[in-house]
């Protein structure tokens, strides 16, 4: 597991929380043929982004289907064909700015946690019993990054990831909660809180550079 997480993770999770990992891994893929994604990547969302280094939380659901676009990082797509959902966010984030790749690696290096509240996906268990098992585990790595009492920004997109708004809304001024519709094509473009016209990304960095920290270049691949 400590190949896995990283060395900060490791020290504030402990090895209960350590231990929660494995049991949730365990369980996800037991009797599985098929899961994205590799297994060496479940966990790269602590790997690319140490705890001391989160400054935003980008809640994703499940990983992507297709092994060639999965690995381990919420919205991220290791696929030269861009998914939609990612198409809509680059459009938001940078709208002049022509992105050379579909990974989100160089964002995850600035201190933007990718994770998604169910680590694998597989074709035999619904999206709900795969949330479930990753329960615990999740609600630890929420607890890590709020108890370190730093400045912190949650983009909280679509009806799913923004159950999870409780968690956040009443941790202070050190903590901003952006919500909006869904990224996909289904409802970026819906609702009362159009994904669309969020404006998170520009908000996220004038509320970290208020709060004297560095601001995240999201052209930065």
């Amino acid at each position: 597991m400590e190949n896995f997480i990283s060395e900060s993770w490791d020290k504030v999770l402990g090895e209960d929380g350590i231990n929660c990992a494995k049991i949730a891994l365990e369980k996800a893929l037991k009797d599985k043929t098929f899961f994205t994604p590799n297994r060496e990547d479940i966990f790269n969302a602590f790997k690319f982004t140490p705890l001391d280094d989160v400054k935003v939380l980008i809640l994703g659901q499940d990983p992507y289907p297709d092994p060639n676009a999965a690995h381990g990082l919420s919205f991220s797509s290791k696929y030269k064909r861009r998914p939609p959902s990612l198409k809509h966010i680059f459009e938001v984030a940078a709208p002049n700015h022509e992105f050379p790749t579909n990974t989100l690696i160089g964002w995850a290096k600035q201190g933007v946690l990718l994770l998604n509240i169910s680590l694998t996906f597989d074709k035999e268990s619904t999206l709900s019993n795969r949330i479930k098992i990753w329960k615990d585990f999740i609600d630890r790595i929420f607890d890590a990054i709020i108890n370190r009492d730093k400045p912190l920004v949650v983009m909280l997109w679509g009806e799913k990831a923004q159950k999870y708004k409780p968690v956040f809304e009443n941790c202070g001024e050190n903590v901003l909660v952006l919500t909006a519709s869904h990224p996909s094509s289904f409802s970026f473009n819906k609702g009362d809180e159009k994904f669309i016209e969020c404006d998170h990304f520009n908000k996220c960095n004038k509320f970290l550079k208020s709060h004297n920290q560095e601001t995240i270049d999201w052209t930065r691949l």
